[in-house]
């Protein structure tokens, strides 16, 4: 059985760190797909226009029409692309920073919106861990 604190393992297991550091790698591409996945979505709504977008390229995806907007919303917010490294990459958090965002915009204007949000963001209330 391995032991964790002084690395010693029997042959074909990793170590803590090695491990670890696996599932590190794949959290990252994760990231890096799911914000792909976004800038795509977004592109596609500018070149096909909302008629296609929401009718034909949502049934070719498989997935509703409020759903792909939900993504093209996460896509076309301008504090998640400006906060890439201090976002969560999950869905329905990605989801709620495009809802904070237009309502603070709303409410303050865009610029002193956005710099609210930014300020979430800046004190942590608003990180990768959050969900």
């Amino acid at each position: 059985m391995p032991e964790v604190n002084r690395e010693v393992l029997i042959p074909n297991v990793l170590s803590l760190s090695e491990h670890v550091d696996i599932i590190k790698g794949h959290q990252q591409r994760i990231k890096d797909a799911i914000f792909d996945f976004v800038w795509s979505v977004s592109i596609a709504f500018d070149q096909l226009g909302p008629d296609i977008f929401e009718r034909d390229l949502a049934k070719e995806l498989g997935m509703s029409a409020s759903t792909l907007n939900r993504w093209k919303s996460i896509g076309s917010s301008q504090i998640i692309s400006e906060n890439l490294d201090s976002i969560p990459p999950v869905f329905s958090s990605l989801y709620e920073i495009t809802q904070l965002e237009k309502l603070y915009v709303k409410e303050r204007g865009d610029t002193q919106g956005r710099q609210e949000v930014q300020k979430l963001i800046n004190r942590g209330s608003i990180s990768q861990t959050t969900e």
